[in-house]
């Protein structure tokens, strides 16, 4: 018989990996919402690298891939960070209805832009519990209506200015056309905000949109809610201003 010898895996300190160190089931990574091919293929990089450093692999290119001689001498480490990096990589390849289906929230599954919003998702999480995090976080104000506070909305600058800027960014992004997209509504906004303050414009015109201190950008708020919505938030923040 022929014997082979694998490398340890190894805590981040180098030492011995054990529960005192961070040793996660793979159970718990599942309910974390890592892919079982995410995990399949941090694990075979783990004390083995293919010569050209390839790091993405499915479960048939790592069969044809491997070569017992690139196996390592040395204990690897296992690295959270890189774990979470290659399982995303693997979460942006699933197609967006069977990405949202897997979410199990049944407003992302029938919202109007299911696909962008799955885009923006995969482009920011890196598990699949990170994604219902975010759906129920950052990016619930896509499925419900906000409800954003006076204070925060004049957080940077006076509510005259903010009222000013809310009513000039109206006819702006109502002249967008029919097909506009993140990167046309930025085109659009950004001349004015740069002119007028950039904080002053865009922080306001965020938080009317998503009553979040965290959320995307507005010109990605805008593309996903659309122009009539977007607008209608920013009628809803004005009033609350003049209450």
């Amino acid at each position: 018989p022929q014997y082979g010898h694998l490398p340890l895996i190894l805590a981040s300190d180098r030492s011995k990996m054990s529960k005192r160190h961070g040793a996660v089931s793979l159970l718990e990574y599942r309910e974390q919402g890592f892919l079982p091919a995410g995990i399949l293929n941090y694990l075979a990089l783990l004390g083995w690298s293919a010569k050209d450093d390839r790091e993405e692999y499915t479960l048939a290119e790592l069969v044809e891939a491997f070569d017992i001689s690139q196996v390592h001498k040395s204990g690897a480490v296992f690295d959270v960070v890189k774990f979470k990096s290659v399982n995303q990589r693997h979460m942006r390849n699933i197609p967006a209805d069977a990405f949202a289906s897997m979410l199990e929230h049944d407003a992302l599954v029938h919202h109007p832009k299911r696909d962008a919003i799955v885009r923006l998702l995969q482009e920011r999480a890196q598990t699949l519990g990170e994604a219902k995090e975010m759906l129920s976080g950052e990016l619930s104000c896509l499925f419900s209506d906000p409800k954003p506070e006076k204070s925060e909305l004049i957080l940077k600058g006076d509510i005259d200015t903010t009222k000013r800027h809310l009513e000039a960014l109206q006819p702006l992004i109502l002249a967008f056309g029919e097909d506009f997209t993140t990167d046309t509504a930025k085109d659009a906004l950004m001349p004015y905000a740069d002119k007028e303050g950039r904080a002053e414009v865009l922080w306001p015109l965020r938080y009317a949109l998503s009553a979040k201190q965290k959320s995307p950008d507005p010109f990605t708020l805008i593309s996903i809610l659309g122009k009539q919505e977007s607008v209608s938030r920013i009628q809803d923040a004005l009033a609350i201003l003049e209450g």
